[in-house]
């Protein structure tokens, strides 16, 4: 059986500059998005989805956020469906 390299509850427990070296490192960006004033980019991480929230600067996240509901993924998924259909 697939053993990630580190779960998401031991990401989680990560300080956040911690968590921003690994995603930089080994994350794959997936997608960006607007939420309430906030930029947020989306990464796949060793098998759990991780969402890093920019409020004015690019320099020091608001949030970060790792899940594995891929509800979560429909607000990506409908903006990538708008742009195909412009």
């Amino acid at each position: 059986m697939y053993q990630p390299p580190m779960p998401r509850t031991s990401f989680d427990l990560l300080l956040p500059i911690d968590r921003l070296g690994l995603l930089y490192r080994d994350g794959v960006q997936l997608g960006k998005r607007t939420e309430a004033g906030s930029a947020v980019l989306l990464y796949e991480l060793y098998g759990f989805y991780v969402e890093i929230f920019y409020r004015d600067s690019h320099l020091d996240p608001e949030r970060i956020r790792s899940f594995t509901c891929q509800a979560l993924l429909e607000p990506y998924i409908r903006k990538i469906l708008e742009e195909y259909f412009e």
